[in-house]
């Protein structure tokens, strides 16, 4: 029991210790610049276009960015996961796709949004 206790103790300090040292993590920001659609061969396809830049101190070196959009039929969600260094304070421009289940369907542009992000 004390030995238990004695490990919860360290584990605590070390917490605050890390806390107090100022670790530094990626902040990044996504904005959707143009949302758009695409006839294929194999049907049609959502693009959203993206700017993922980085707001933090430190460089970014990979992102995950998921997006909602809905159609008269349904809503998709997609994810986009990227491995790209991005420096403190830069911009990078991406493109997510997604293919329509129903090559009739049309997306509502406002309907676009960011459902989710993380950083590393």
């Amino acid at each position: 029991m004390k030995k238990r206790i004695l490990m919860m103790l360290l584990a605590l300090s070390l917490s605050f210790v890390s806390c107090s040292l100022g670790v530094a993590y990626p902040d990044g920001r996504v904005v959707i610049k143009e949302v758009g659609e695409r006839d294929g061969a194999t049907g049609r396809t959502l693009v959203v276009q993206y700017a993922l830049s980085n707001a933090g101190a430190v460089a970014m070196n990979g992102s995950t960015v998921s997006f909602s959009a809905a159609t008269a039929a349904r809503t998709y969600w997609f994810t986009d996961a990227r491995s790209v260094r991005v420096l403190p304070g830069g911009t990078v421009y991406l493109s997510a796709e997604v293919d329509y289940l129903d090559g009739l369907e049309t997306v509502d542009p406002a309907s676009v949004a960011v459902a989710h992000m993380f950083f590393e």
